[in-house]
């Protein structure tokens, strides 16, 4: 209950409103219910309300609020589509020479409305980068690790930062390693982990089993820039160009897929559980129904953990999607197929409950086609083209 309602003759009636609040209550109805409601106000005076609201209702896509802003505005704002951006990382511009930096679009979709969606250019990144991972940070900016330089041909341990507020990318620890087609999530303890990749994103590539975690003072995110990354567990397998996802609900994070190296392309997955007194060793999933290099991974609003194209063999991509319950570790394979092939693509669920995936690399072609999967329908829209194609990418929101 919360503590600001302390009065012995209300804390039965607080007690019994705050159940239906969380039960049945949306962030904008408790906003204006607080209005006119006194007995609401105590309840949500402490916030904790509006934090238990704010994980009933985003809970498996945000757990810590950023710095500067209370539960309450942090509801408004994942409830209002005008705050909330799809961002995609990586490529290289055209005509870019040997000093080329990096693209940077986002998407906001405007009243959830694909014909009122609109796109517009960040700035770009400091380096050029195909294949980067990214994640959005426990202050709310986005982060994002290695990649490739075309024009050397190497890997990058390198990451950038950008947050709203500053409109620039700024200079963020570099990994440990080199890793080009890595991928990487956050937990929710607030800690960042990139995951696997390998030495660069051609056949051949060398690819890595090794995690690295990032984690700095949570009671003072000024200084979230000043901590380091170090060595996690090594997965049981190598893998490049595969996809991560950490489930809330088991804290765990789940590798899926890959290039293993010496010509193998993964259909195996595993996870790692994050929990005090765990083994700290990762465990095998079961198998996948197909091999999948360069596919993404993302967990939904149900909780589940949805694998997203990826392709057989490096050249070839598949327009399916599977989908793993944690709570029941099987694959399902029977959701809607993507309007398209992808893999080396963008993808992320935004506070909509909707997966969002932009871009994708195509031996045959590359392809300008953005498209939005809704699982309660099970259904995939269109939505409006970035304007060129998008390849070698990486996606994530920001709010």
């Amino acid at each position: 209950m919360d503590a600001e309602v302390t009065e012995p003759g209300l804390q039965p009636l607080a007690s019994a409103l705050q159940s239906l609040v969380l039960e049945f209550v949306d962030a904008s109805a408790l906003a204006r219910a607080e209005e006119s409601c006194k007995l609401l106000q105590l309840c949500c005076r402490s916030g904790e309300l509006w934090r238990l609201l704010v994980l009933r209702l985003w809970g498996w896509i945000v757990q810590l609020t950023p710095p500067k802003q209370s539960w309450k505005q942090f509801a408004g704002r994942l409830s209002s589509p005008e705050f909330y951006r799809f961002c995609i990382v990586g490529g290289t511009p055209p005509g870019a020479g040997p000093d080329g930096q990096g693209l940077a679009y986002a998407f906001n979709p405007v009243h959830m409305s694909p014909r009122e969606g609109w796109w517009s250019r960040l700035p770009l990144t400091a380096s050029e980068r195909n294949m980067p991972a990214i994640v959005r940070d426990v202050t709310g900016a986005l982060v994002v690790m290695g990649g490739l330089d075309l024009v050397s041909a190497r890997a990058l341990r390198t990451c950038e930062r950008f947050h709203v507020e500053d409109n620039k990318w700024l200079a963020f620890p570099s990994m440990r390693i080199e890793r080009c087609c890595c991928s990487a999530t956050t937990d929710a303890r607030g800690r960042v982990f990139v995951v696997g990749g390998g030495e660069h994103m051609y056949r051949g590539s060398q690819a890595w089993d090794s995690i690295e975690m990032y984690e700095a003072d949570l009671h003072d995110t000024t200084r979230w820039c000043c901590g380091a990354w170090r060595d996690g567990p090594s997965m049981l397998e190598a893998r490049c160009a595969l996809g991560v996802a950490y489930s809330q609900a088991a804290d765990r994070i789940v590798a899926v897929g890959g290039y293993g190296g010496h010509g193998r392309y993964l259909d195996t997955a595993e996870w790692l559980c994050l929990s005090n007194g765990s083994s700290n060793m990762w465990e095998s999933l079961p198998r996948m129904s197909c091999r999948r290099a360069g596919p993404n991974a993302a967990v939904g609003p149900d909780q589940r953990i949805y694998v997203i194209g990826g392709g057989p063999d490096g050249r070839a991509q598949y327009d399916t999607m599977e989908v793993l319950d944690p709570r029941e570790p099987r694959w399902q394979v029977s959701r809607a197929t993507l309007r398209v092939g992808r893999h080396y693509n963008a993808a992320a669920f935004g506070p909509d409950g909707r997966l969002y995936v932009a871009g994708a690399f195509r031996h045959e072609g590359q392809l300008d086609v953005v498209e939005r999967y809704d699982p309660r329908l099970d259904s995939w829209e269109d939505l409006p083209s970035v304007g060129g194609p998008v390849q070698f990418s990486a996606g994530a929101f920001i709010w």
